[in-house]
């Protein structure tokens, strides 16, 4: 695959990737981030991906977060 960088000076996004107990991969996510503000960031990517899982109705999760003030 090959990314071609946008003409903007600066990207902001946040993603998930999720995997199984293994260590196998399952799925990702990305999308654009409108507020340039990191907690409202990784809170929000937090709560979505929490709701990603909910709604496969996968009720064991593990949430990583590199901000402590995010758990």
């Amino acid at each position: 695959m090959r990314v071609q960088p946008l003409r903007l000076s600066w990207v902001s996004t946040y993603g998930c990737i999720f995997g199984s107990h293994t260590g196998a991969f399952i799925s990702v996510f990305s999308t654009n981030i409108y507020i340039a503000n990191s907690l409202h960031d990784e809170i929000r990517a937090s709560i979505y991906s929490t709701e990603i899982a909910h709604s496969i109705d996968w009720n064991n999760s593990w949430l990583e977060s590199d901000s402590l003030l995010t758990i």
